[in-house]
């Protein structure tokens, strides 16, 4: 079933036969995943007033595959607007190039070491999703979400760190 496809939306996500958490559109293809996994139907202004999980990536056949409800929109805030997500990438190649990254196309090389902690920029299905929400309901360790971390790379004596721009 095609969804409608705009910021603000929010979605209902079901984890288990009875329980349920909420994601919120936050970008053309970018969600923000909320620290709420429920038994009951709570009110959209409840849901993004919820601390956030974490925001990902996801590839657009969440709109057309998935069995995420559309309960209802709220527009972003200004300020929600003004500090999007930041995201990290890193060369495939060389680990000690990595770069932080937003929503709006903006970016900074980094050391790995700033990376920490950030998501990898990339295109989550919505079949990976609901397994990292289901994981982190049931408090077991995600192994896509684990392999997706930034790599931190050692350095021999001869190597040279790169310093932060």
């Amino acid at each position: 079933m095609q969804k409608n496809k705009k910021v603000g939306n929010i979605y209902k996500i079901s984890i288990s036969e009875s329980t349920h958490t909420y994601g919120r559109q936050i970008d053309n293809y970018i969600f923000t995943f909320f620290d709420l996994f429920v038994d009951t139907e709570l009110s959209k202004y409840e849901i993004v007033s919820a601390k956030p999980l974490f925001s990902l990536g996801v590839h657009k056949d969440v709109f057309k595959k998935s069995r995420w409800e559309l309960i209802g929109n709220i527009p972003l805030t200004d300020s929600e607007i003004a500090n999007p997500p930041l995201f990290f990438k890193q060369d495939i190649g060389n680990a000690s190039l990595c770069w932080i990254v937003n929503t709006k196309g903006e970016e900074k090389k980094v050391s790995p070491d700033l990376c920490i902690g950030l998501e990898r920029l990339a295109s989550w299905d919505y079949q990976q999703v609901e397994g990292r929400l289901r994981d982190v309901f049931l408090k077991r360790e995600n192994k896509f979400a684990k392999s997706m971390e930034v790599t931190i790379p050692s350095y021999g004596s001869s190597e040279i760190v790169l310093n932060v721009l």
